[in-house]
C-alpha cells in the first residue's frame, strides 16, 4: 500500500497549481494526476453544497455545469480505494504528494490527516488575503460562476451564501483567515515537518521558492524545473467551449490513459490539444482593477489575521496592509 508522504494543502490562489506542476517534473518527486482529489476533508462523502443556478450566472454558455460541479467538491474522492490508486504508478520516488487546498480550510482534514499520515511533511503558501479574494473572484466572473458583476457585492453576499449552504469556494473572506486554518495544523504536526511559504517570494524567485521545497523534501535540490508556463491564472480573456458534449468528455477525471506515466502523459497532451481547438474566446467581462476605498475596507477585515498569522510564521507581513 503506497501513500504520500507530502502534501500541499494551500491555500487557494496563491500559486498551488504552478507548484504541483513544477515538482510533477522532479524525476524524485511524484505528484498525483489528479490535483485537488480533497479525500481527507471529504473522505466518506462531500456534503450537498449550493451555488448559483447555471441560469444566473453571467455567461451561461457550454461547460458552466462541469464547472459547478468542481467548484461544489462534487468530484472529489472520497473512498480509500480510490486514494491509493493515485499513488499505485509512484514507481519508488522518494517524494510522493498531492495537492488539495481544501486541506487547509476544511477542519476535518487536519485531524484525518493526521490519524492516517502520522509522519507526512505539509506544505502550505499564502497570499496577499485581499489579492486571493480578488483573483478568485476574476476567476469566478471568467469562467461564468459569479453571479455578481461588483466584487463589493460579492463579498457583501458572503453571510448569506454561508447561511444558504453556498460551497465555500464562493467565501471570498472566510477562505483568507490563514491564520485560524493554520493553527489546525500547528497544533497537530512538528514545525520541522511543515514548510510555511510565502506567494509573494515565489512571485519574485520562483527558483528559490522550489529549491526550498526540494530541499524540505529530501530530493536533489539543483534540479532546474522548466517554469516558462504559468498555471491557473486569472487571465482576463473569457472562453467557451464549441462543442459541449467533448467539454464534458475531455473533463472526464477518469480520462488518464492508464497505468504508466508515459501513457497519461500523452493522454494529457492530446487532451489540452484537443481543448484548445475546441475553445473559443469571448468579449471580456473582467471588472477591472480592485477599487482603492474597497481595498481599504478588506484590508481592515484581515487585519488582525494577518497580524497573527505574521507572528506565527516570523514574518513581516505589513505589506498586505498598506492600503
Amino acid at each position: 500500500m503506497t501513500l504520500p508522504n507530502f502534501l500541499l494543502i494551500g491555500a487557494a490562489k496563491a500559486g498551488s497549481t504552478s507548484i504541483h506542476e513544477y515538482l510533477k517534473q522532479h524525476p524524485q518527486i511524484f505528484m498525483s494526476a489528479r490535483k485537488e482529489p480533497n479525500y481527507f476533508a471529504f473522505r466518506g462523502g462531500v456534503p450537498v453544497f449550493r451555488g448559483p443556478d447555471e441560469g444566473a450566472a453571467p455567461r451561461a454558455y457550454e461547460g458552466l455545469e462541469h464547472r459547478l460541479r468542481v467548484a461544489k467538491y462534487a468530484e472529489s474522492i472520497t473512498t480509500d480505494k480510490e486514494y491509493l490508486a493515485l499513488f499505485e504508478d509512484s514507481n519508488g520516488q522518494p517524494a510522493r504528494g498531492e495537492s488539495s487546498v481544501s486541506n487547509l480550510y476544511f477542519p476535518e482534514a487536519a485531524p484525518r490527516i493526521r490519524e492516517t499520515l502520522d509522519d507526512v511533511k505539509l506544505i502550505a503558501i499564502f497570499r496577499n488575503p485581499v489579492d486571493r479574494a480578488f483573483s478568485k473572484f476574476c476567476q469566478f466572473r471568467r469562467d461564468g460562476l459569479e453571479p455578481l458583476s461588483d466584487f463589493g457585492e460579492a463579498v457583501d453576499a458572503e453571510a448569506d451564501r454561508v447561511r444558504d449552504g453556498w460551497s465555500p469556494t464562493w467565501y471570498y473572506i472566510a477562505r483568507g483567515m490563514y491564520h485560524e486554518q493554520l493553527t489546525r495544523y500547528t497544533d497537530r504536526f512538528p514545525r520541522d515537518r511543515m514548510l510555511l511559504l510565502l506567494y509573494d517570494d515565489f512571485e519574485v524567485d520562483p527558483r528559490a521558492t522550489l529549491r526550498r521545497i526540494f530541499g524540505f523534501l529530501g530530493v536533489d535540490d539543483e534540479f532546474v524545473p522548466d517554469l516558462t508556463e504559468r498555471h491557473n491564472v486569472s487571465k482576463r480573456t473569457e472562453y467557451a467551449p464549441r462543442s459541449r458534449q467533448l467539454h464534458r468528455w475531455l473533463g472526464n477525471p477518469k480520462l488518464t490513459g492508464g497505468s504508466g506515466s508515459r501513457k497519461r502523459g500523452i493522454v494529457a497532451r492530446l487532451r489540452r490539444a484537443v481543448a484548445d481547438a475546441n475553445t473559443r474566446e469571448l468579449p471580456s467581462r473582467h471588472p477591472g482593477p480592485l477599487a482603492p476605498a474597497l481595498r481599504e475596507r478588506l484590508v481592515e477585515v484581515f487585519r488582525q489575521d494577518v497580524q497573527s498569522l505574521g507572528r506565527l510564521l516570523g514574518r513581516d507581513l505589513s505589506a498586505w496592509l498598506r492600503r
